[in-house]
């Protein structure tokens, strides 16, 4: 996420945020998180995180569309970290999602 997104300045000003989180095989199932941003990590701390999560789900560094292309057109990148107060899950026929007995600390 770019720092100039709307995204970017939204949480700056208010620092609560909701996930929602569809299977892609599954669209009527989701997970859904609401908390609070705690943490903001910029720069290169943001890419070795990004790079780590791109090692573990796709074998290799982080790369855009799958084009290797240098990262100066996403300066500004950083992470959010968010404390979770709130997580549910909704699955197919469901009409409540059903929440989590504690979401603790998600980092």
């Amino acid at each position: 996420m770019s720092q100039r997104t709307r995204k970017a300045r939204n949480v700056a000003r208010d620092p609560r945020v909701a996930i929602s989180i569809t299977d892609r095989n599954q669209p009527h199932t989701a997970a859904v998180v609401r908390g609070r941003v705690t943490e903001r990590i910029e720069g290169d701390p943001a890419w070795v995180i990004i790079d780590r999560l791109s090692h573990k789900y796709v074998g290799e560094p982080y790369s855009p569309r799958g084009v290797r292309t240098p990262r100066r057109w996403m300066d500004g990148v950083f992470l959010l970290n968010v404390e979770a107060f709130m997580c549910c899950g909704v699955l197919p026929g469901w009409r409540r999602p059903r929440p989590v007995e504690h979401a603790g600390h998600l980092g």
